[in-house]
């Protein structure tokens, strides 16, 4: 028996959350769930696996954890629109912004936010701290109504992913066609995918990881400008940022 079909329930033999369905329902997409103790090595390969088969049938697979937040979420955001097709043809059809100005017009405001004299940019360490596994899966993470699962999203390109699960646009987070726009610039440049979603972070495939500290200070800028949240209360400096993003396979995003 193949990894798939150990870790993948089919939806037949289990009762998955009413969340879950009810975002199926509402984007037109089916899913698998997969188990809640799935180690995170596995996942990866998992995740890998479903990508691969993917890109050669037609889908690109987001492992999501769906709840009440997120379904929330996507509601909202969909809200002012006839039906989820019409939000999707007006934000994938409409012309993106430049996803550079995006970030820098971000960064400087997050920057004019700082208290003085506190150095948001810090020192290098010297340690690198490399990424190589999804880290919003563990089951002490998820609260009582989400469940892990995987999306198989009908579309070519990975940015597109938004169009059919749309949860940015409060407080700091990016508005679904920032993230488009941004995302499409880090897939071009670093082959960074979408890969997991819950209602408060992101986390990305990246297929051709930055290899020095030069190129990652200044994604780390960028990433501070997406989600200043990472910095602020993660890892304290862009900088020490930087330093994670060094040969790393995944990039992590989570707005309070």
């Amino acid at each position: 028996m193949g990894l798939l079909s150990r870790l993948f329930k089919s939806d037949s033999d289990n009762n998955t959350t009413d969340y879950a369905k009810e975002i199926s329902l509402l984007i037109g997409c089916e899913y698998s769930e997969l188990p809640a103790n799935c180690s995170k090595n596995a996942l990866l390969k998992l995740y890998l696996d479903e990508y691969e088969k993917g890109r050669k049938t037609g889908y690109i697979p987001v492992i999501v954890v769906a709840g009440s937040t997120l379904l929330e979420s996507i509601e909202l955001n969909i809200e002012d629109c006839d039906s989820i097709d019409s939000y999707r043809n007006s934000v994938v059809n409409q012309p993106l912004s430049d996803s550079r100005d995006i970030l820098n017009s971000r960064f400087e405001q997050c920057l004019s936010c700082i208290d003085d004299g506190y150095d948001v940019f810090g020192d290098f360490s010297g340690k690198i701290n490399p990424c190589s596994c999804f880290l919003c899966v563990d089951k002490s993470d998820l609260d009582k109504d989400e469940k892990l699962v995987i999306f198989r999203i009908p579309v070519k390109e990975p940015w597109e992913i938004f169009s059919y699960i749309p949860f940015g646009g409060w407080n700091e987070c990016p508005e679904t066609a920032e993230m488009i726009s941004v995302c499409k610039y880090w897939y071009e440049n670093y082959g960074a995918v979408p890969s997991l979603i819950k209602s408060d972070t992101l986390e990305m495939y990246v297929f051709k990881p930055i290899g020095n500290t030069d190129t990652a200070f200044d994604v780390a800028k960028e990433q501070y400008g997406f989600c200043n949240d990472t910095v602020d209360q993660g890892t304290g400096t862009i900088k020490s940022l930087a330093e994670t993003l060094v040969n790393s396979t995944v990039w992590f995003f989570w707005w309070d």
